[in-house]
């Protein structure tokens, strides 16, 4: 029984998962809440990898890390321009 669970994807699952939540999440401009879900995402399915190797957790891999990244872009994009508009016009 406990061969099943480790030759399970379920790491992989989850983390794929987590990556198209972290991309969700730059519509719903939560850049935090992305970061959270690419970075815990990208260590299950950096786990998945090591224990079996699976295409769902290299596409979550790849998923996760362009999370991260928008969601940094994002970050930049609110505090670069957003911020100072709304100090600008007094909001």
């Amino acid at each position: 029984m406990a061969d099943k669970k480790e030759n399970s994807g379920a790491m992989g699952i989850a983390g794929f998962t987590l990556g198209i939540a972290s991309i969700a999440l730059i519509i719903f401009g939560s850049p935090f809440g992305g970061i959270i879900f690419g970075v815990v995402g990208g260590v299950l399915c950096y786990r998945q990898q090591k224990r079996k190797p699976m295409k769902m957790a290299k596409t979550g891999l790849i998923l996760n890390a362009v999370g991260v990244v928008l969601n940094i872009i994002l970050i930049i994009v609110y505090v670069q321009y957003i911020l100072p508009l709304l100090a600008q016009y007094g909001a």
